[in-house]
Protein backbone atom coordinates (compact mmCIF):
# COMPACT_ATOMS: atom_id res chain seq x y z
CA UNK A 1 0.00 0.00 0.00
CA UNK A 2 1.23 3.50 -0.82
CA UNK A 3 1.30 6.29 1.75
CA UNK A 4 -1.53 8.26 0.12
CA UNK A 5 -3.64 5.08 -0.04
CA UNK A 6 -3.17 4.56 3.70
CA UNK A 7 -4.30 8.15 4.30
CA UNK A 8 -7.57 7.44 2.47
CA UNK A 9 -8.01 4.10 4.24
CA UNK A 10 -7.65 5.68 7.69
CA UNK A 11 -10.57 7.97 6.90
CA UNK A 12 -12.75 4.85 7.15
CA UNK A 13 -11.15 2.77 9.93
CA UNK A 14 -8.09 2.42 12.21
CA UNK A 15 -5.43 -0.04 11.04
CA UNK A 16 -2.50 -2.04 12.37
CA UNK A 17 0.68 -0.89 10.64
CA UNK A 18 3.02 -3.79 9.90
CA UNK A 19 5.68 -1.52 8.38
CA UNK A 20 8.14 0.84 10.06
CA UNK A 21 6.01 3.11 12.30
CA UNK A 22 7.99 6.19 11.28
CA UNK A 23 6.19 6.05 7.94
CA UNK A 24 2.99 7.02 9.73
CA UNK A 25 4.65 10.25 10.85
CA UNK A 26 4.76 11.37 7.21
CA UNK A 27 0.96 11.60 7.24
CA UNK A 28 -0.94 14.63 8.55
CA UNK A 29 -3.54 14.33 11.29
CA UNK A 30 -2.77 10.72 12.16
CA UNK A 31 -2.55 9.49 15.73
CA UNK A 32 -0.02 6.72 16.36
CA UNK A 33 -1.09 4.25 19.06
CA UNK A 34 1.69 2.39 20.84
CA UNK A 35 -0.47 0.20 23.11
CA UNK A 36 -2.98 -1.88 21.15
CA UNK A 37 -4.54 -3.49 24.19
CA UNK A 38 -5.31 -0.13 25.74
CA UNK A 39 -6.69 1.07 22.40
CA UNK A 40 -9.13 -1.88 22.17
CA UNK A 41 -10.30 -1.30 25.74
CA UNK A 42 -10.99 2.33 24.92
CA UNK A 43 -12.86 1.47 21.73
CA UNK A 44 -15.01 -1.09 23.58
CA UNK A 45 -15.98 1.36 26.32
CA UNK A 46 -19.67 2.46 26.23
CA UNK A 47 -18.97 6.10 25.50
CA UNK A 48 -18.55 8.34 22.43
CA UNK A 49 -15.28 7.77 20.58
CA UNK A 50 -13.08 10.48 19.08
CA UNK A 51 -13.24 10.96 15.35
CA UNK A 52 -9.57 10.60 14.46
CA UNK A 53 -7.37 8.77 12.01
CA UNK A 54 -5.34 6.19 13.92
CA UNK A 55 -2.67 3.57 13.27
CA UNK A 56 -1.58 0.95 15.80
CA UNK A 57 2.07 -0.13 15.93
CA UNK A 58 2.04 -2.45 18.95
CA UNK A 59 0.42 -5.39 17.13
CA UNK A 60 -0.57 -8.28 19.41
CA UNK A 61 -1.66 -11.56 17.87
CA UNK A 62 -4.73 -11.89 20.09
CA UNK A 63 -6.20 -8.72 18.53
CA UNK A 64 -5.33 -9.32 14.88
CA UNK A 65 -8.91 -10.19 13.98
CA UNK A 66 -10.25 -6.94 15.42
CA UNK A 67 -8.52 -4.56 13.00
CA UNK A 68 -7.21 -4.63 9.43
CA UNK A 69 -3.46 -4.89 8.93
CA UNK A 70 -1.61 -2.88 6.29
CA UNK A 71 1.91 -2.95 4.91
CA UNK A 72 3.37 0.17 3.35
CA UNK A 73 5.61 0.51 0.36
CA UNK A 74 7.48 3.41 1.93
CA UNK A 75 10.98 4.03 3.32
CA UNK A 76 10.97 6.78 5.96
CA UNK A 77 14.77 6.88 6.21
CA UNK A 78 15.57 9.62 3.75
CA UNK A 79 16.44 13.34 3.98
CA UNK A 80 12.75 14.37 4.25
CA UNK A 81 12.63 12.67 7.66
CA UNK A 82 14.42 15.70 9.10
CA UNK A 83 11.41 17.92 8.41
CA UNK A 84 9.07 15.32 9.90
CA UNK A 85 11.18 15.14 13.06
CA UNK A 86 11.16 18.93 13.32
CA UNK A 87 7.37 19.12 13.04
CA UNK A 88 6.47 16.09 15.19
CA UNK A 89 9.55 15.54 17.33
CA UNK A 90 7.95 15.11 20.76
CA UNK A 91 5.19 12.84 19.49
CA UNK A 92 7.63 10.63 17.58
CA UNK A 93 9.91 10.23 20.61
CA UNK A 94 6.93 8.74 22.49
CA UNK A 95 6.71 5.61 20.35
CA UNK A 96 9.74 5.34 18.01
CA UNK A 97 12.76 3.09 18.58
CA UNK A 98 15.37 5.35 20.17
CA UNK A 99 18.71 5.18 21.96
CA UNK A 100 16.90 5.05 25.29
CA UNK A 101 15.46 1.65 24.30
CA UNK A 102 18.89 0.06 23.79
CA UNK A 103 19.60 -0.85 27.42
CA UNK A 104 16.22 -2.57 27.69
CA UNK A 105 16.95 -4.66 24.60
CA UNK A 106 20.31 -5.74 25.99
CA UNK A 107 18.82 -6.62 29.38
CA UNK A 108 16.07 -8.70 27.76
CA UNK A 109 18.54 -11.25 26.35
CA UNK A 110 21.25 -12.27 28.82
CA UNK A 111 21.45 -16.07 28.46
CA UNK A 112 25.00 -15.95 27.13
CA UNK A 113 28.52 -15.97 28.57
CA UNK A 114 29.60 -12.55 27.34
CA UNK A 115 27.88 -9.28 26.43
CA UNK A 116 29.85 -6.65 24.53
CA UNK A 117 28.63 -3.12 23.88
CA UNK A 118 30.59 -1.10 21.32
CA UNK A 119 29.90 2.64 21.49
CA UNK A 120 30.99 4.39 18.30
CA UNK A 121 31.77 8.10 18.30
CA UNK A 122 30.06 9.43 15.18
CA UNK A 123 28.38 7.14 12.64
CA UNK A 124 25.24 7.71 10.58
CA UNK A 125 22.73 5.06 9.66
CA UNK A 126 22.90 6.46 6.15
CA UNK A 127 26.59 5.55 5.87
CA UNK A 128 26.10 1.85 6.71
CA UNK A 129 22.43 1.10 6.01
CA UNK A 130 23.28 -1.49 3.34
CA UNK A 131 25.22 -3.68 5.74
CA UNK A 132 23.50 -6.84 7.09
CA UNK A 133 21.38 -6.66 10.25
CA UNK A 134 21.66 -2.87 10.71
CA UNK A 135 18.59 -1.34 12.37
CA UNK A 136 17.89 2.44 12.34
CA UNK A 137 17.61 4.08 15.75
CA UNK A 138 16.71 7.68 16.63
CA UNK A 139 18.80 9.94 18.84
CA UNK A 140 16.90 11.40 21.80
CA UNK A 141 17.61 15.14 21.78
CA UNK A 142 20.80 16.93 20.81
CA UNK A 143 22.97 14.94 18.41
CA UNK A 144 26.16 15.31 20.44
CA UNK A 145 28.33 12.76 22.25
CA UNK A 146 27.49 13.84 25.79
CA UNK A 147 23.78 13.29 25.15
CA UNK A 148 23.86 10.29 22.82
CA UNK A 149 26.08 8.04 24.93
CA UNK A 150 24.17 8.98 28.07
CA UNK A 151 20.92 7.98 26.36
CA UNK A 152 22.35 4.55 25.62
CA UNK A 153 23.96 3.77 28.99
CA UNK A 154 20.87 4.79 30.96
CA UNK A 155 20.39 5.37 34.65
CA UNK A 156 21.31 3.33 36.60
CA UNK A 157 24.12 2.46 34.20
CA UNK A 158 23.80 -0.67 32.07
CA UNK A 159 26.86 -2.26 33.72
CA UNK A 160 25.16 -2.06 37.12
CA UNK A 161 21.95 -3.63 35.85
CA UNK A 162 23.85 -6.44 34.12
CA UNK A 163 25.77 -7.07 37.35
CA UNK A 164 22.44 -7.82 39.03
CA UNK A 165 21.74 -10.30 36.22
CA UNK A 166 24.89 -12.28 36.93
CA UNK A 167 27.56 -10.48 34.89
CA UNK A 168 29.90 -10.03 37.84
CA UNK A 169 32.99 -9.19 35.76
CA UNK A 170 33.32 -6.13 33.58
CA UNK A 171 35.95 -4.55 31.37
CA UNK A 172 36.00 -1.08 29.87
CA UNK A 173 38.06 0.37 27.02
CA UNK A 174 38.29 3.94 25.81
CA UNK A 175 40.62 6.27 23.94
CA UNK A 176 39.64 8.99 26.41
CA UNK A 177 41.25 9.63 29.78
CA UNK A 178 39.29 8.56 32.87
CA UNK A 179 39.56 12.10 34.20
CA UNK A 180 37.14 13.18 31.47
CA UNK A 181 33.67 13.84 32.94
CA UNK A 182 31.93 12.00 30.12
CA UNK A 183 34.20 8.96 30.51
CA UNK A 184 33.53 8.91 34.25
CA UNK A 185 29.81 8.86 33.55
CA UNK A 186 30.03 6.16 30.88
CA UNK A 187 32.21 3.91 33.02
CA UNK A 188 30.63 4.55 36.38
CA UNK A 189 31.23 1.50 38.57
CA UNK A 190 34.28 0.30 36.62
CA UNK A 191 37.41 0.03 38.80
CA UNK A 192 39.90 2.50 37.21
CA UNK A 193 42.83 0.24 37.98
CA UNK A 194 41.52 -3.28 37.37
CA UNK A 195 38.58 -2.91 34.98
CA UNK A 196 39.20 0.25 32.97
CA UNK A 197 41.75 0.52 30.17
CA UNK A 198 42.76 3.62 28.25
CA UNK A 199 44.11 2.55 24.88
CA UNK A 200 45.98 4.29 22.10
CA UNK A 201 45.11 1.84 19.32
CA UNK A 202 42.55 -0.84 18.67
CA UNK A 203 44.96 -3.78 18.86
CA UNK A 204 45.44 -3.10 22.58
CA UNK A 205 41.75 -3.92 23.13
CA UNK A 206 42.09 -7.31 21.43
CA UNK A 207 45.27 -8.03 23.38
CA UNK A 208 43.63 -7.27 26.74
CA UNK A 209 40.45 -9.21 25.92
CA UNK A 210 42.50 -12.24 24.86
CA UNK A 211 44.25 -12.31 28.24
CA UNK A 212 40.97 -12.58 30.18
CA UNK A 213 38.47 -15.39 30.47
CA UNK A 214 35.26 -13.63 29.47
CA UNK A 215 32.76 -15.88 31.22
CA UNK A 216 29.86 -13.83 32.62
CA UNK A 217 31.64 -10.64 31.61
CA UNK A 218 30.24 -7.36 30.34
CA UNK A 219 32.63 -5.53 28.02
CA UNK A 220 32.05 -1.88 27.15
CA UNK A 221 34.19 -0.33 24.41
CA UNK A 222 34.27 3.24 23.11
CA UNK A 223 35.62 3.36 19.55
CA UNK A 224 36.44 6.36 17.42
CA UNK A 225 34.04 6.37 14.52
CA UNK A 226 33.89 9.01 11.81
CA UNK A 227 33.55 12.03 14.12
CA UNK A 228 37.26 12.79 14.14
CA UNK A 229 37.36 12.86 10.33
CA UNK A 230 34.32 15.15 10.19
CA UNK A 231 35.85 17.88 12.33
CA UNK A 232 39.31 17.95 10.78
CA UNK A 233 40.77 16.20 7.76
CA UNK A 234 42.92 17.26 4.84
CA UNK A 235 40.65 16.23 2.00
CA UNK A 236 37.23 14.58 1.95
CA UNK A 237 37.32 11.48 4.21
CA UNK A 238 37.06 8.03 2.58
CA UNK A 239 33.76 7.21 4.30
CA UNK A 240 33.16 3.79 2.71
CA UNK A 241 36.65 2.58 3.60
CA UNK A 242 36.34 3.83 7.19
CA UNK A 243 32.98 2.09 7.63
CA UNK A 244 34.41 -1.13 6.20
CA UNK A 245 37.28 -0.98 8.70
CA UNK A 246 34.83 -0.62 11.57
CA UNK A 247 32.62 -3.54 10.55
CA UNK A 248 35.05 -5.74 8.64
CA UNK A 249 37.99 -5.47 11.02
CA UNK A 250 37.11 -4.00 14.43
CA UNK A 251 33.82 -5.77 15.13
CA UNK A 252 34.99 -9.01 13.50
CA UNK A 253 38.11 -9.06 15.68
CA UNK A 254 36.13 -8.43 18.87
CA UNK A 255 33.70 -11.25 18.09
CA UNK A 256 36.68 -13.47 17.23
CA UNK A 257 38.01 -13.28 20.80
CA UNK A 258 34.74 -14.70 22.14
CA UNK A 259 34.79 -17.49 19.54
CA UNK A 260 38.40 -18.36 20.33
CA UNK A 261 37.41 -18.92 23.96
CA UNK A 262 34.53 -21.14 22.81
CA UNK A 263 32.01 -18.97 24.63
CA UNK A 264 28.57 -17.70 23.66
CA UNK A 265 28.13 -13.98 23.33
CA UNK A 266 26.09 -11.04 22.11
CA UNK A 267 27.84 -8.13 20.46
CA UNK A 268 25.98 -4.82 20.23
CA UNK A 269 27.05 -1.71 18.39
CA UNK A 270 25.47 1.75 18.33
CA UNK A 271 26.72 5.30 17.81
CA UNK A 272 26.13 8.47 19.78
CA UNK A 273 25.12 10.60 16.80
CA UNK A 274 25.21 10.67 13.04
CA UNK A 275 27.06 13.10 10.80
CA UNK A 276 25.77 15.48 8.16
CA UNK A 277 28.59 15.44 5.65
CA UNK A 278 29.61 18.60 3.87
CA UNK A 279 27.66 18.74 0.60
CA UNK A 280 29.61 18.18 -2.59
CA UNK A 281 29.59 21.04 -5.12
CA UNK A 282 26.88 19.25 -7.12
CA UNK A 283 24.64 18.68 -4.07
CA UNK A 284 22.19 20.90 -2.21
CA UNK A 285 24.26 23.34 -0.14
CA UNK A 286 23.76 24.32 3.46
CA UNK A 287 21.88 27.54 4.23
CA UNK A 288 23.90 29.73 6.59
CA UNK A 289 22.01 31.68 9.26
CA UNK A 290 24.92 33.41 11.05
CA UNK A 291 25.07 33.56 14.83
CA UNK A 292 28.13 34.82 16.74
CA UNK A 293 27.20 32.76 19.82
CA UNK A 294 27.35 29.46 17.97
CA UNK A 295 30.38 27.43 19.02
CA UNK A 296 28.94 24.60 16.96
CA UNK A 297 27.40 24.86 13.54
CA UNK A 298 24.17 23.07 14.38
CA UNK A 299 23.10 23.88 17.95
CA UNK A 300 23.28 26.45 20.72
CA UNK A 301 23.06 26.05 24.48
CA UNK A 302 19.87 27.56 25.84
CA UNK A 303 16.76 28.63 23.95
CA UNK A 304 17.18 30.64 20.77
CA UNK A 305 14.10 32.42 19.45
CA UNK A 306 14.40 31.86 15.72
CA UNK A 307 12.69 30.03 12.89
CA UNK A 308 13.90 26.53 12.00
CA UNK A 309 15.04 25.84 15.56
CA UNK A 310 13.75 23.06 17.83
CA UNK A 311 14.02 23.52 21.59
CA UNK A 312 14.85 20.42 23.64
CA UNK A 313 16.07 19.74 27.16
CA UNK A 314 18.55 16.92 27.74
CA UNK A 315 19.69 15.98 31.25
CA UNK A 316 18.95 19.41 32.66
CA UNK A 317 20.52 21.35 29.77
CA UNK A 318 18.54 23.32 27.20
CA UNK A 319 19.53 23.17 23.54
CA UNK A 320 18.41 24.90 20.36
CA UNK A 321 18.73 22.48 17.41
CA UNK A 322 18.79 23.72 13.83
CA UNK A 323 16.80 21.76 11.29
CA UNK A 324 18.29 20.58 8.00
CA UNK A 325 19.68 22.23 5.84
CA UNK A 326 20.34 25.30 8.00
CA UNK A 327 23.68 25.96 9.65
CA UNK A 328 24.98 28.68 12.00
CA UNK A 329 28.36 29.06 10.25
CA UNK A 330 29.86 27.69 7.08
CA UNK A 331 32.35 24.83 6.92
CA UNK A 332 36.04 25.60 7.25
CA UNK A 333 38.36 24.24 4.59
CA UNK A 334 39.34 21.23 6.74
CA UNK A 335 35.82 20.52 8.08
CA UNK A 336 33.89 17.79 6.26
CA UNK A 337 30.95 17.08 8.50
CA UNK A 338 28.92 18.38 11.38
CA UNK A 339 26.38 17.27 13.98
CA UNK A 340 24.34 18.65 16.84
CA UNK A 341 21.23 19.57 14.90
CA UNK A 342 18.14 17.80 13.63
CA UNK A 343 18.31 15.87 10.37
CA UNK A 344 18.03 12.38 8.93
CA UNK A 345 21.84 12.24 8.76
CA UNK A 346 22.49 13.31 12.37
CA UNK A 347 19.42 11.97 14.18
CA UNK A 348 19.33 8.40 12.82
CA UNK A 349 22.12 6.09 13.98
CA UNK A 350 22.82 2.39 13.32
CA UNK A 351 22.11 -0.34 15.85
CA UNK A 352 23.58 -3.80 15.41
CA UNK A 353 23.11 -7.04 17.34
CA UNK A 354 25.36 -9.99 16.51
CA UNK A 355 25.07 -13.46 18.04
CA UNK A 356 28.53 -14.93 18.65
CA UNK A 357 28.80 -18.73 18.94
Amino acid sequence: MKLNELACFLDRAPAILSSDPLSAAFLDDVQVIGDQQEFVKRMDAPQPQPSARMVIIDAQASYYERLPRVTLNHDPYRPELGNVLYEKYHDIMRWAFTQKDIAGRILSDTKVDTIILVLVDGLSYDDCKDRPSIIPCLVNGATITAVGFRNIIGDPPLAYRLFKKGFKSKLGFSYWDRGNDLTNMLFQGFDPQAQMHRVAEFEEIIEQLSKRRLTKTFVQIVLSGLDQFAHYNRGRPPIKELVERLFGYYLTAIAGVVRQQKLTGLLYMISDHGIWWRPRPSEKSAIVVPDDKAKRKRLLAGHLIRNNVLHVTCYGEAYSLLRYPYIFRDFKRTEWGTHGGLSYYESVVPFLKVEVF
